[in-house]
Order: structure tokens, then sequence, then C-alpha cells
């Protein structure tokens, strides 16, 4: 898969002329109490006739700052793609937490257009309103929703009651 993405990156940056032509998509997450950062490169191929997406990293988080994060990038590209990631992007799409990591003039000396990705935030405010999302502070949670996280649970509870169970099943048992 390696090589096959090399490939579609040499076409692509003779077809746009050596310039910076993807978009870097980047986000953080936590897997069994540890963070990783998952790094993706998306663009029109070579022929224009495609969209690409493709994961070109995953990696353990060992420091969360935006110089940090902007390493596991670099890091990223120069292990899958042998270029650095100013080379083939000219833009860069994370949620708001990762800002940051676009302002990072040794990655970007020209500088790079920044995209904030909203998907996050309606997500992140729906999970807080039901108590599924905690903010902690020195791992004292600060937003306990007691009632919200009950609702949740029957809510889930009655779910899944009509997904195994024969809540919907027809009366002639099809």
């Amino acid at each position: 898969m390696v090589k096959f993405i090399k490939f579609l990156i040499a076409a692509a940056s003779t077809t746009y002329y050596g310039m910076p032509f993807a978009q870097c998509v980047h986000d953080g997450g936590t897997i069994q109490k540890r963070k990783f950062e998952a790094v993706g490169l998306q663009f029109v191929g070579p022929k224009r006739d495609k969209n690409f997406v493709f994961v070109i990293g995953f990696e353990l988080i060992r420091k969360g700052k935006a110089g940090d994060i902007a390493q596991l990038l670099e890091h990223s590209a120069q292990h899958t793609l042998g270029k650095s990631i100013a080379s083939v992007s000219n833009s860069v799409c994370s949620d708001a937490a990762a800002m940051a990591v676009e302002n990072d003039d040794e990655m970007f000396p020209g500088g790079v257009t920044s995209e904030l990705c909203l998907m996050h935030q309606a997500m992140k405010m729906g999970q807080t309103g039901v108590g599924q999302l905690e903010r902690t502070k020195m791992k004292v949670i600060q937003n306990e929703f007691v009632e919200g996280k009950k609702l949740y649970n029957m809510v889930h509870r009655l779910a899944a009651f009509f997904s195994y169970s024969s809540g919907l099943k027809s009366p002639s048992g099809s």
C-alpha cells in the first residue's frame, strides 16, 4: 500500500507542478487510556477523477503540545511518503484543540490554510448533554450530569431491547 501511495503522490506532484496539493487531516483520540494521533492525506488524484484519502500515520502521543503533534505529523509524512508534510500539503483540517499545530512556523514556513472541523463540536455538545462527555481537571470531574447519564442508559437499554428481542418482529414472525 505504501508503494501505491508514493506512486500517487509522485504522480500528483508532477500534475500539480511540484506545488503542495493535499490536505492534511489529523485528530487525536484515546484508546485504552492512551492518546494516539491519526494522520491522513486527502487529495484529488493526478487524473482529477478521484478523491483519495489515506491514513499515513497512527502514533502514540508521548507529549501533547502543538510542537510535539507537529513533529508527529512530520514523522508520519517522512516515514510513509519519504517527503515533508509541507511539500505535499497546503492546508490542514483539525478540530479546535489542534489548531495551534498549523501555526507551527518550522513545520509550515510559508504558512498554511487551516480549516476548523466542526463535526466534533456538535458531537461533543450532544455527548455533554446526555452526560457522556465529562471534563476533568486534575482527574476531578468538572461537569458531572447524573440525570443525563441515567437518561442515556435508559434509552440505550430500550434500544438494546428492541434490537435483540422480539420487539421488532412482525406478528407473522418474520
